[in-house]
């Protein structure tokens, strides 16, 4: 497996819109006024619905952001008993379970494959039960992430060019819509 060349994240279009709706991301993908390769987004239903609508099968690739993936696991992580410790006065995952977030990067997936991301699942899971962690959150997680994240490693081999998180092109919009965005309160 080879390093993938520099990419570099393109903002092509903000739009503000009314909801995060099916119909609001579809008006979206009209406006691009291209027919984009790939889609790197959030695991959100309403734009993945749109992709799957606006698109025939197949036409446009979508990888699901796998910063999104992370941060959500993340974040639940540091509501659970049994998952956290505090350090000056934050709450910080337990080292247990920061290994498995740990490896949740384009590269450790695409490389491992389907079986071991299913694997890593399971693992995690048994270690939440070991560590009396409640565990129903990241079993809904499972459901929500397994499959598409697998769907997208095919996609990713073939073109490492691709980045399989949109976190930097989130911060590239942030920071050229600040002033935008501060005149809105």
């Amino acid at each position: 497996y080879e390093f993938p060349p520099m990419r570099e994240a393109q903002l092509r279009l903000v739009r503000a819109y009314p909801g995060a709706s099916e119909a609001a991301w579809r008006l979206v993908l009209d406006e691009l006024g291209v027919r984009p390769d790939f889609i790197v987004s959030d695991f959100g239903s309403a734009i993945t619905n749109a992709v799957k609508s606006h698109y025939a099968a197949g036409l446009v690739g979508h990888v699901p952001s796998f910063f999104h993936m992370a941060r959500n696991i993340r974040t639940a992580l540091l509501t659970k008993p049994n998952a956290v410790f505090r350090k000056d006065g934050h709450a910080e995952v337990l080292e247990d379970l920061e290994k498995f977030l740990d490896t949740l990067t384009r590269q450790d997936l695409v490389l491992n494959g389907r079986p071991a991301w299913s694997n890593w699942w399971d693992t995690f899971l048994a270690t939440l039960h070991e560590l009396n962690v409640p565990a129903a959150t990241f079993a809904a997680q499972r459901r929500v992430y397994e499959e598409p994240v697998a769907a997208a490693f095919p996609l990713l081999r073939k073109n490492p060019h691709l980045p399989a998180s949109n976190a930097a092109v989130e911060s590239r919009s942030e920071e050229h819509t600040s002033e935008l965005q501060s005149l809105r309160h």
